[in-house]
């Protein structure tokens, strides 16, 4: 296609790029919506797991597993109450007060040898 030019170029319908933010349907509960003012997306449940979207309560990114789509805003481990939840945030904090002590260790090291 040749474009001569004064004509407009032909416009290309561009996606949206935005992450999905789902809501369990209150008519049938194998679908899901995404909340987007703009976005008409619609998907059954068992094609969702697995998927990037964004957490219902801090907006976050991440992945949807069975259990969370069973919740009719599916949200993520940061926000969930689950047991599984509670264990991973407590395994989080051990990981960060491990990761404090080291650098503190390592700090000391680079001082002792510069001194």
């Amino acid at each position: 296609m040749i474009l001569n030019p004064t004509t407009k170029p032909p416009e290309v319908k561009v996606n949206s790029g935005h992450i999905h933010e789902y809501v369990r349907s209150s008519k049938n509960k194998d679908i899901y919506r995404c909340v987007h003012p703009d976005c008409s997306h619609y998907h059954n449940r068992e094609y969702l797991e697995n998927k990037r979207a964004l957490c219902g309560k801090c907006k976050e990114s991440f992945i949807l597993t069975k259990a969370q789509l069973k919740n009719k805003v599916p949200a993520c481990l940061s926000c969930s109450k689950s047991n599984k939840a509670k264990k991973v945030k407590r395994i989080e904090q051990v990981l960060d007060q491990i990761l404090n002590s080291s650098q503190k260790y390592d700090e000391k090291l680079r001082w002792d040898k510069n001194v």
